[in-house]
């Protein structure tokens, strides 16, 4: 039958109707195939369609899996650069911190400064006891000044040294405050990051399970010869048709004859 026909209109609707009639689809359960059977007028129309919907169901496929790995994926790709992002913004704070105050790291300076005030504090205590033994032993021991210069000289240091920690403006210990929040920053985002990475691994693996796959067991071909329509039962079926048909009409006209003679005089 083509298409359009008396049965069959031009509207979308109805070709599809129209193609029912010669596509058939059958899915086995247990073995998860798929059997696609097209009929058609000839060989080659038959195998373009085949060949046709085999690809447009190829493309359904991979546009399925393509919209499951991006919704799958997007939030968690999102989610790695605004960590990266975060990241890099603490790192480039910390790079500033260091090239502002000229120094790599305040807590190492910090240590050095304490050492430095300890070894102080122990010269000073040794002058002052010097200076004291000598005070008491011989008050005029000419010695004694430049012992007790020494241990102002050496208090001085101690209070500049202190100063260089305590002070409001240039203390090492508010610096060393500053530096610790940008380092504790550029941890937390280091830590972020993994743990964003962690899930984007996880949502491609993901990803990846939920993928559906389409393989051709069989691919199309060209039929050798027709299957349709049968040209026996065909035969037959006409001539069993046109046999009851002449039988009818002979049943009428033998029945009318009879009846034209009971009503003759």
């Amino acid at each position: 039958m083509a298409f359009p026909s008396f049965r069959f209109g031009d509207t979308t609707e109805e070709f599809y109707e129209y193609v029912q009639n010669f596509v058939d689809i059958v899915y086995n359960n247990t073995t998860g195939i798929t059997t696609l059977t097209v009929q058609a007028f000839r060989p080659q129309d038959a195998y373009l369609m085949a060949s046709v919907m085999l690809a447009l169901a190829e493309e359904k496929v991979n546009e399925l899996n393509a919209r499951i790995r991006g919704d799958a994926v997007r939030v968690a790709e999102g989610e790695v650069q605004r960590s990266e992002a975060r990241l890099s913004d603490a790192m480039v704070q910390v790079t500033a911190f260091r090239n502002r105050e000229m120094m790599i790291d305040p807590a190492k300076n910090s240590i050095i400064l304490s050492e430095l005030i300890g070894r102080l504090g122990e010269d000073l205590a040794e002058t002052q006891s010097l200076a004291t033994q000598k005070t008491n032993g011989s008050p005029a021991d000419p010695g004694i000044l430049p012992l007790r210069q020494r241990a102002a000289a050496l208090q001085n240091q101690i209070e500049a040294e202190r100063g260089k920690i305590t002070s409001d403006s240039t203390g090492l210990a508010d610096k060393l405050a500053a530096y610790e929040r940008l380092t504790m920053e550029r941890d937390f985002a280091k830590a972020a990051l993994t743990r964003s990475l962690d899930a984007l691994d996880l949502a491609r693996a993901e990803a990846r399970r939920q993928q559906l796959f389409l393989e051709r067991v069989v691919s199309p071909q060209k039929a050798d010869y027709p299957l349709k329509p049968d040209s026996l039962a065909t035969f037959f079926t006409v001539f069993a048709l046109n046999l009851i048909g002449v039988m009818v009409v002979w049943l009428l006209r033998t029945g009318v004859q009879e009846h034209a003679q009971y009503i003759e005089p």
